[in-house]
């Protein structure tokens, strides 16, 4: 394989998969040398009332309306964890005290979080188009993990009063999750024709010329979604699903997509990329349907374990061509979007379901 100059080390990617898969190439004209024949690693696929509540907005929209107001994106001032407790004493006093001690008891992890210009991805591409700080952020807590930043514990109720603990029903847990994915799924679609227009100079809407292209990293969650963007799943696989598993998959699944979105942001920093804050938002996005999730799936009691960014190697990130860090950024974000669009069919079946029992 012919490898350009400036692509070196960003190109050969062949690399020793855990699946099977196949290498789609073809030619690419690109900026710095990028030109040629390119072999990407890809794979072919065939196809706490003590009630914990999100801090997101409830106001449910239907499914992407237009009557869906830009208030939507709103980013959350604060994160809490909400709590109806029904006590045997009286009185103001009582009262006061008792939110005094709530107030001094509750996690610290709860506080506001930091505002999105202070979580920059990464530094800015200089003058001279040379960076010389670290493409991988390796030293940044993981936005995807404890999303909500619920405390470890809850807080030990003083002696004597009277708990009611009040859980959330699946209808209410479902439709949270359903509101926020629509939010998510709104923000993504604001800018995905235009990023890929003025991205490979073609229309999203007559030919996705890249359809056939995935990524190994993340063959787990789209061997869960089985389906493409725009595409509806039919009946029979929605019959298929069951609330618990989808839950814990899609919680992972999402997660691994964050790992993704999160160089995507770092790379449109480094190297002054367009859509910068259209990424930062989309990962911010992301991070509350992941909240949503969390809740529901301590409201369920599922376990899971956490992604970590090792899902995603060096040769993923290190791309110094920018034809082959388009490609990239496109099929991370394409399927991104194609798996909300599965959360938001999924669980509007499960809510239909529960609704109709």
């Amino acid at each position: 394989m012919e490898i350009c100059p400036s692509c070196r080390g960003s190109i050969e990617l062949e690399m020793d998969y855990r699946v099977t898969q196949s290498r789609v190439s073809g030619e690419v004209e690109g900026e710095g040398g990028c030109g040629g024949n390119y072999s990407s690693p890809t794979t072919q696929t065939t196809t706490c009332h003590c009630h914990v509540s999100s801090p997101y907005s409830r106001t449910t929209p239907s499914h992407l309306s237009d009557t869906t107001t830009p208030s939507c994106l709103t980013v959350p001032t604060r994160h809490s964890i909400s709590r109806r407790v029904r006590y045997t004493n009286s009185g103001p006093q009582t009262a006061f005290k008792l939110f005094i001690w709530i107030l001094l008891v509750f996690p610290l992890s709860m506080s506001n979080p930091v505002p999105l210009q202070d979580q920059e991805a990464g530094p800015s591409a200089s003058s001279s188009g040379h960076h010389h700080k670290s493409k991988r952020p390796h030293d940044r807590p993981a936005k995807w993990v404890n999303p909500c930043r619920i405390g470890s514990a809850l807080p030990a109720f003083p002696v004597g009063m009277d708990i009611e603990i009040v859980t959330q029903s699946d209808s209410e847990i479902i439709s949270n999750i359903i509101t926020q994915v629509n939010k998510a799924e709104l923000q993504a679609r604001r800018f995905i024709e235009l990023y890929y227009r003025e991205t490979f100079d073609e229309d999203l809407r007559e030919s996705d010329k890249f359809a056939a292209v995935h990524y190994d990293f993340l063959n787990e969650i789209n061997d869960k979604v089985k389906k493409s963007l725009g595409d509806k799943l039919s009946r029979d696989a929605l019959e298929e699903l069951k609330m618990a598993e989808t839950l814990r998959s899609m919680y992972t699944g999402l997660q691994m997509f964050a790992v993704g979105l999160e160089q995507i942001v770092l790379d449109q920093s480094v190297y002054g990329g367009s859509f910068h804050k259209d990424f930062q938002e989309t990962e911010y996005q992301l991070k509350y349907v992941l909240c949503e999730l969390q809740i529901a799936m301590l409201e369920k009691g599922i376990q899971h374990e956490d992604v970590t960014r090792e899902i995603m190697s060096g040769d993923y990130r290190d791309i110094d061509c920018k034809t082959i860090r388009n490609i990239r950024d496109w099929v991370i974000f394409r399927d991104y979007v194609n798996t909300l669009e599965y959360i938001q069919q999924s669980f509007s079946y499960f809510l239909a379901t529960v609704d109709s029992s």
